[in-house]
């Protein structure tokens, strides 16, 4: 039963990180795109593009048919990402015919009375797994809640989308040990691209600085607006779009494809 539980929370994990990645994409896309159109674009214009890619979301591959039903608490920070993310965990749970036992939000610089009530209210409903958005110095102090309750992560893990490698060393080995997260990046990848990314940062920032998604995604998310602008050789947001469609720049996570329907949406956005 154990082993059952683990394995259809890494599919609900990997079913989730799928479609957190397509909208990964289309946010760094919408990042660049918002910074050089900034005085371009009126707030209508930013409300149609937030509903085309939550569109773009919703229309990605359906839910895994062999999820294994499972009993989830979810635990989140109180702003709009969490809310988000389990809504759309929320939909994976219910048709993998489980069951979404509880869900519980605390402030986004939370104090360790927070967790108080966290850890009682998971104690109640004793979950299968604890799905968690809960980010920034919250996260540490989750783990370590967890840790002093003597929960059982191999029994009942907490799954994230959002503990990196900066939380790890923060929160110690021990309270992270069995738990389970799930990026598009990782400072542990071994491709050649992923390697001397995280070479160049650990000379800059020095050895012991954690390199986390967060970090990449800044890193490409600059290189391919700035092949973008150097190929058309202006910071005009069409020329700019149109050119950022073939960008490509691989820093061990993703490249953009020409091929991708992501950019269609977004310029056909901007254009209205």
């Amino acid at each position: 039963m154990q082993l059952a539980t683990r394995a259809h929370v890494l599919r609900w994990m990997r079913a989730l990180t799928l479609r957190t990645f397509g909208l990964f994409l289309a946010a760094v896309v919408a990042s660049i795109v918002f910074v050089i159109i900034a005085r371009e674009l009126r707030a209508p214009a930013l409300d149609h593009l937030d509903k085309r890619i939550e569109l773009a979301v919703h229309k990605l591959d359906s839910t895994p048919a062999d999820l294994i039903a499972a009993a989830a608490t979810f635990v989140g920070s109180n702003y709009v990402y969490p809310y988000e993310s389990n809504r759309v965990m929320g939909d994976f749970v219910s048709q993998g015919k489980g069951k979404v036992l509880d869900e519980i939000y605390v402030p986004l610089h939370p104090q360790d009375k927070d967790f108080d009530k966290v850890i009682s209210r998971i104690k109640k409903t004793s979950p299968d797994v604890i799905f968690s958005t809960v980010v920034g110095s919250g996260t540490s102090t989750l783990y370590r809640a967890y840790r002093a309750a003597g929960f059982d992560p191999t029994r009942m893990p907490i799954a994230s989308l959002t503990t990196n490698e900066a939380e790890v060393a923060e929160m110690g080995a021990e309270a992270a040990e069995g738990h389970i997260t799930a990026a598009p990046f990782f400072e542990t990848l071994s491709s050649p691209a992923a390697r001397r990314f995280v070479t160049s940062f650990k000379e800059k920032y020095g050895p012991d600085a954690p390199v986390t998604a967060s970090a990449e995604a800044s890193y490409f998310q600059l290189h391919l607006a700035m092949r973008a602008v150097a190929k058309c050789g202006s910071d005009d947001p069409e020329q700019v779009l149109i050119n950022l469609r073939d960008a490509e720049f691989d820093a061990g996570s993703v490249e953009s494809s020409p091929a991708s329907d992501v950019f269609e949406r977004l310029r056909a956005s901007i254009r209205k």
